[in-house]
């Protein structure tokens, strides 16, 4: 299993906007993914070696962190989020940078949401063509 150190439980504390950003990410990602995280950009994460092994990862950054949760969750893996109280202490800068990564993580959900709808289309179709059923069968574990 893949676990998620979930922020949300104090969610009073996550400055404003990227709260914001965290709820849209993890919305598209519960979709894309059938799991049911609040938290998707978490860095607090825990990943099993196989999971690692087993994925074939592209991207660096804060995407890094969307690409491999929503390939795990597709791929089988179980995602589990547990609780924990983040601090910001005043004064901290966080290494997100907004323009940059939060276009690139907008970008990739929206391209991997595209990606499935054209599937789904695909598949459709294929089974109206040849009268068999060809749709998706769930998420296959590696």
């Amino acid at each position: 299993s893949v676990i998620i150190g979930g922020r949300m439980a104090r969610a009073e504390a996550i400055p404003r906007a990227r709260l914001y950003a965290i709820q849209a990410v993890s919305c598209w990602m519960n979709w894309l993914g059938a799991c049911a995280i609040r938290d998707s950009q978490s860095g607090f994460r825990l990943y099993p070696a196989a999971v690692l092994r087993a994925l074939r990862l592209r991207h660096g950054r804060f995407l890094f962190e969307s690409e491999l949760l929503l390939k795990a969750a597709q791929a089988g893996w179980e995602v589990h989020e547990i609780s924990i109280h983040p601090i910001y202490p005043p004064g901290r800068v966080s290494h997100y940078a907004p323009l940059r990564d939060g276009v690139a993580i907008i970008a990739y959900m929206l391209y991997q949401g595209l990606r499935f709808w054209l599937l789904q289309g695909w598949r459709l179709w294929q089974s109206w063509r040849t009268g068999k059923e060809v749709l998706y069968q769930g998420p296959r574990k590696l």
